[in-house]
């Protein structure tokens, strides 16, 4: 019993084809399970998921997958209650499937496809509500004020010090004439 897997993927809005990603062959023994292994897009929304078999032509889908949900009524009869994701949270682009209680008649080519929103991960920070500064504005405000007083206060003593018309030696030993 020979299942073939076929990997692509579909990215909407863009409706952009990717190349054919990989090609598998597994060897199954009739009543094992065999792992459809299919790797999407990482980080991103997926909104579909198909795995179809084309020589079932328009007769269903192995497995169906939109708008966070399986439809069964979409399925092919034979593979109704025997085909489940691995992860159902398709974390990391993982949409591989398994298929429970292989038959001969499973026998055939599988492929996958993936559709993918525009939609990424963001992160977001909420703070507390205030004036519209935090502690950190403050303090920044109140160092910088400080330098600004020490600088004003070294150069006005600098000046008074070059201005002077008396050395200060003079002004500790006053001459008398």
């Amino acid at each position: 019993l020979r299942l073939q897997v076929y990997l692509w993927f579909l990215k909407f809005p863009d409706v952009k084809w990717e190349a054919d990603v990989s090609h598998i062959t597994l060897k199954v023994k009739p009543g094992e399970d065999a792992v459809l292994q299919c790797d999407g897009p990482k980080d991103v929304q997926i909104t579909m998921l198909e795995w179809i078999r084309p020589d079932l032509n328009s007769d269903g889908y192995v497995f169906f997958y939109r708008d966070e949900r399986l439809y069964k009524n979409y399925l092919h009869q034979s593979f109704v209650d025997r085909v489940e994701l691995i992860d159902p949270k398709m974390k990391n682009g993982d949409v591989s499937v398994i298929l429970r209680n292989v038959t001969d008649t499973d026998t055939g080519t599988y492929k996958c496809y993936v559709s993918v929103s525009k939609a990424s991960r963001r992160q977001r920070q909420l703070e507390k509500p205030g004036n519209g500064r935090n502690t950190s504005t403050y303090v920044a405000l109140i160092v910088s004020f400080f330098v600004v007083v020490v600088l004003v206060l070294g150069i006005v003593l600098k000046r008074k010090i070059l201005k002077s018309p008396h050395s200060p030696d003079e002004e500790l030993y006053p001459q008398q004439v």
